[in-house]
């Protein structure tokens, strides 16, 4: 599936944006859906993907940055994309997509990221609020996975590979208001990974 934010109903009528990430060169990440090109920064490199090429991050200020704001809904959303950690040990802080956030404690928007200080695990992430685990961990640095965050009547969830994990999260995120990164925030919080679609 699709690298995809969307806010309720069906994806042919309320799919904000679809960046497939197939570029062979190049540093920017086409929008197939609308006009929310994203720019590449850092060291990130063009790589096989889970579907066609993908991005690969190496932890160190690198990120894709879209226009700002994809979206500003905070409730009733869909978020989801391919990711494979290249380390299980990431910086405490790994973005791999959020919706806002500018790299304080006074954060906004949401998102999902990986935190190596609690082993590995994949977090529903309301930056400025608080971050709280999804219940699930990567194992492995070879398994490409399917994740999906879903915000609906006031409750996010996140399914791996089809599988509803057991963490959930009544936190709303605060309206997000700066720039979506893919892959990282700032100089510190940065995903040391592939993602896709």
């Amino acid at each position: 599936m699709p690298f995809q934010v969307d806010t309720g109903g069906t994806l042919t009528t309320n799919l904000i944006g679809y960046w497939a990430m197939n570029e062979a060169t190049g540093t920017s990440v086409a929008d197939s859906v609308s006009t929310l090109t994203g720019t590449v920064n850092g060291n990130t490199s063009i790589i096989v993907g889970k579907l066609g090429n993908g991005k690969n991050f190496d932890g160190t200020s690198d990120d894709v940055n879209f226009p700002s704001p994809i979206s500003t809904v905070n409730n009733n959303y869909t978020m989801m994309c391919w990711a494979r950690p290249a380390s299980l040990s990431q910086a405490a802080y790994a973005p791999i997509f959020i919706n806002g956030f500018n790299g304080s404690a006074s954060g906004n928007g949401y998102g999902i990221s990986m935190h190596s200080a609690a082993g590995a695990t994949l977090s529903m992430a309301f930056p400025g609020v608080n971050t709280v685990s999804s219940g699930f961990t990567f194992t492995d640095t070879t398994t490409w996975r399917h994740i999906v965050l879903v915000r609906n009547a006031g409750t996010t969830r996140v399914y791996i590979d089809a599988v509803l994990q057991s963490g959930t999260s009544t936190v709303t995120g605060t309206t997000p208001t700066t720039n979506p990164k893919l892959g990282g925030s700032n100089s510190t919080n940065s995903f040391n990974g592939g993602i896709d679609e």
